[in-house]
């Protein structure tokens, strides 16, 4: 009776120390994540800043063409630098929007496919948008031509 009152004794503490399952991780609590955001936006900016540039160049070589979807130019939204950061602050938070889904939607289900498609949203918009910039300020560089 005696060693039945002592196991009771020391099991009973210990089970009430057990850990409960971890928490899944919030979107933005996760250092990776909050670093691909945050280059994401960098680049977006920096596209914002270039385009202007772009347009304002003192030669008036260059200008943009580019379209939304072959309907909409976005030559008078690159000529005001105030919609030009806004578009690309909407365009950075709509990619980190879609990751941020991506990511809760990990916590149900596929949590290892879902949470890497989430970075690799932020990834490839990063590597889209860094290239942007470079091409611009080479284009600026040169006066408009396409070579070196």
């Amino acid at each position: 009776m005696k060693m039945l009152i002592f196991a009771l004794a020391v099991a009973l503490p210990c089970a009430a120390q057990i850990p409960d399952a971890p928490k899944p991780q919030a979107y933005f609590a996760n250092t990776l994540n909050r670093s691909l955001a945050i280059g994401d936006i960098a680049g977006h900016f920096l596209d914002a800043i270039s385009t202007y540039q772009f347009e304002h160049d003192p030669c008036g070589c260059v200008h943009e063409i580019g379209t939304f979807y072959g309907t909409f130019s976005l030559a008078p939204i690159s000529k005001s630098m105030a919609a030009n950061f806004g578009y690309q602050l909407g365009l950075g938070a709509a990619n980190i929007a879609v990751s941020r889904e991506l990511w809760m939607a990990g916590r149900k289900r596929h949590s290892w496919f879902l949470k890497f498609a989430s970075r690799a949203v932020l990834a490839y918009d990063i590597g889209v948008e860094t290239r942007a910039p470079i091409n611009n300020w080479r284009l600026i560089a040169t006066g408009g031509k396409k070579g070196f």
